[in-house]
């Protein structure tokens, strides 16, 4: 039986490949050039983020600032006002307690005005 040729038959066997490549030196200068660029550009987008995040902090800080002066003055206001609630319902208190005897002095000067009114009706006859 004959032999099958082997695919690795010094007929299909790679030739060797040199093992320098070519390089054009201005293509190197092109990418260096580029990635200056780049390396510029990524720097000063940095510089603005920081600068922007700065910014945000200011503008949280006063926000929080503000917040916390607002929540203060609104206790404060609430406080106030929870303390003149309660003076005036004591004033009212107050004025409720010495009202008490009104009626009794609203009788007294309604039965002294019909005793008058029959003493008139008396003297007038």
């Amino acid at each position: 039986m004959p032999r099958q040729p082997s695919i690795l038959t010094p007929k299909t066997l790679p030739t060797p490949r040199p093992t320098t490549v070519p390089i054009d030196p201005q293509i190197l200068t092109d990418i260096e050039s580029h990635a200056s660029n780049l390396s510029t550009q990524i720097t000063t987008l940095i510089s603005s983020l920081q600068s922007r995040m700065s910014q945000i902090t200011q503008s949280t800080l006063q926000s929080t600032t503000v917040h916390h002066q607002a929540t203060e003055n609104l206790c404060k206001e609430v406080t106030e006002g929870t303390e003149k609630m309660l003076n005036l319902i004591h004033a009212i208190d107050e004025l409720t307690h010495d009202m008490e005897g009104v009626g009794s002095l609203a009788g007294q000067i309604k039965t002294l005005k019909e005793s008058l009114d029959w003493l008139e009706s008396i003297v007038d006859k």
